[in-house]
């Protein structure tokens, strides 16, 4: 039965264990050939459970790659077919309003023309930076770069640190 990663992971320290409780002393040769042994069907299980892992992980993320495919190409239908709709609806208001039509009962729908609700539209044709102050809205965010290069300089910045990097796995 193959043992799980966990599992391999375990009996590395086991042996870990053992031999920083010998003090690394491994002067009988079955105790050493034990060890050796042992540790060589480790790393043999362990090469083997890397393996199926990089196997498994090349395997979801090419599927993840075609499933992004996917989703964009079908994202691009939906457009398509939302602009068609569009089009059409436009196209129905528009014979509706020239021939003075409100409404139409069809066996399956009920079409009308109607006002929109809510707010009225509002329409800006000045940059905000030409309104006065009470018309405008003012957004404050970080300079990430120049707080990195302030700290780089070796300046202090309060509530700003930076970080280490992290690390990754690379299966190639």
């Amino acid at each position: 039965m193959k043992q799980t990663l966990y599992e391999i992971t375990e009996d590395m320290r086991a042996i870990d264990a053992l031999l920083d409780e010998a003090g690394g002393d491994v002067s009988d040769p079955t105790v050493l050939e034990a060890i050796e042994k042992w540790i060589a069907e480790l790393d043999t299980n362990l090469r083997d459970k890397v393996d199926g892992y990089a196997a498994y992980i090349s395997e979801l993320l090419a599927k993840a790659t075609a499933r992004k495919a996917e989703a964009k190409r079908l994202s691009t239908l939906a457009k398509y077919n939302e602009n068609a709709a569009k089009r059409l609806k436009e196209r129905l208001l528009r014979a509706f309003q020239e021939r003075g039509i409100d409404k139409v009962e069809t066996p399956r729908y009920v079409v009308s023309v109607r006002k929109n609700g809510g707010k009225l539209p509002l329409d800006v044709q000045v940059p905000g930076s030409e309104l006065p102050p009470r018309f405008q809205k003012v957004t404050i965010d970080p300079d990430n770069d120049a707080i990195r290069k302030a700290l780089d300089a070796g300046e202090e910045v309060e509530g700003c640190v930076l970080m280490e990097r992290g690390t990754t796995l690379s299966v190639r």
